[in-house]
């Protein structure tokens, strides 16, 4: 991918669109409740330019739905800015993830496929049911750190701990090495998000990570094809037997996205979806004889305030969204939490209701090739972390009737804290 012929490169040389709808701004006025100005939006002006977000927003679920599975007209390729004026140090690892071994996510077919291809066999039916027993043990264990404590925050005591764990459990890292990975992965993260807020000894000091991660990646690796395990890296690392398997540096790279991805957005999950319950009369009660489906729930929650709130996406060539023209080179927002709103979908979709009729899939996990790989290893996480919590406090509830308070983290959304109570 080239920085300087890149659609969002072209992009950036145009003049932005004059506003064509009401403001939208996810990340400030509107963080904390975007559905009701969204549902507005889908009425009034369905597809418009957002300024705030630099980018032309969809919020129906037709259309978003549409575009997510259209990778002829629709590009996910350079979606996100390239961070710039780094020191060459830090610019050479920036290089690696844009140019070399781009992350999954931002990948076009063919080359996209080639990658998930690769990645598919650590998240079969098969291996995902038997990741179980691992996934238990680690929720239990982050239940029986609470000590049996009647009062704590949701989020950084409970919610928190799961995917991450999880997940490196899942990849095959020891446990005993999961603080340097999480250190190192948050070195990532300042690189390529907190940039612009670090200084110079400290994004060298992240260059200096990043090599840790590779060179400790890259050692698991070779351990790996010598001696297989039942394990992520595993299957990626012998996944080769047809010719395209994936380089070091790839498998490097897609274990790095997995970790800060697969975190973030269970998390996220996570706490909103016991948030919902919480907040609807006599649901936890419900939820803990036996009356709701598990998987109901998980599924209500992550429609009902999806934990990524969108998707972006670059228009390949001039082309129509909902009545809407939309350049060649433009950034496209799919807003998949207004679409998992459409009123034409779901009936009262404010509302939580695990039992309500299954009239659309939703759009928590994406669509099409870029259907979410983790998606299976998520519910899994959800599922347990449900169904133990629910075993250990019975009588849970929030702590404060206060609305929860959102972080501003990028496409993420999630609640910053969450106390609760169980007496």
């Amino acid at each position: 991918m080239s920085q300087a012929t890149g659609p969002v490169a072209r992009q950036a040389e145009q003049d932005p669109p004059e506003p064509t709808g009401p403001s939208f701004d996810p990340w400030g006025a509107d963080l904390q409740d975007p559905y009701r100005v969204l549902s507005r939006l889908r009425s009034e002006q369905p597809v418009f330019f957002s300024p705030e977000v630099n980018a032309w927003c969809v919020t129906r679920y037709d259309d978003v739905s549409a575009v997510i599975r259209d990778t002829a007209r629709f590009s996910s390729a350079e979606t996100f800015p390239r961070p710039q004026g780094l020191p060459p140090a830090a610019d050479k690892v920036i290089t690696n993830l844009w140019d070399e071994a781009p992350m999954v996510t931002f990948l076009d077919p063919p080359e996209h496929t080639r990658v998930r291809t690769a990645m598919t066999g650590g998240f079969t039916p098969r291996a995902v049911a038997g990741y179980e027993p691992l996934i238990r043990e680690i929720v239990t264990g982050v239940i029986g750190e609470l000590g049996g404590r009647r009062e704590f925050d949701l989020v950084s005591d409970y919610a928190e701990h799961i995917p991450i764990r999880s997940v490196l459990g899942v990849m095959g890292i020891p446990a005993e090495d999961n603080d340097a990975i999480l250190t190192w992965v948050r070195q990532g993260f300042t690189l390529f998000v907190g940039y612009r807020a670090a200084d110079e000894a400290t994004l060298l000091d992240c260059v200096h990570g990043q090599k840790l991660f590779t060179d400790y990646v890259t050692r698991l690796i070779e351990e790996r094809r010598e001696r297989p395990r039942a394990d992520l890296i595993s299957v990626m690392a012998t996944s080769g037997g047809n010719g395209r398997g994936l380089l070091d540096g790839e498998i490097v790279t897609q274990v790095m996205t997995m970790i800060a991805a697969g975190h973030e957005t269970t998390s996220n999950a996570i706490t909103n979806t016991v948030n919902a319950m919480l907040r609807t009369p006599g649901a936890w009660p419900a939820y803990v004889a036996g009356e709701l489906d598990t998987l109901a729930i998980v599924n209500e929650g992550l429609r009902l305030d999806t934990p990524v709130l969108g998707l972006f996406r670059v228009a390949k060539r001039d082309t129509t969204i909902g009545g809407a023209e939309i350049p060649a080179g433009a950034m496209v927002l799919l807003v998949i939490a207004s679409a998992n709103h459409d009123e034409s979908k779901y009936a009262r979709p404010a509302q939580f209701e695990p039992d309500r009729p299954r009239s659309a899939q939703s759009l928590a996990f994406g669509g099409g090739v870029h259907y979410c790989i983790g998606a299976p290893l998520a519910l899994l996480e959800l599922r347990v972390a449900l169904e133990e919590l629910a075993g250990a406090y019975p009588t849970l509830r929030l702590a404060s009737s206060q609305p929860p308070v959102y972080r501003p983290m990028s496409q993420f959304r999630g609640i910053d804290r969450l106390p609760v109570l169980a007496p």
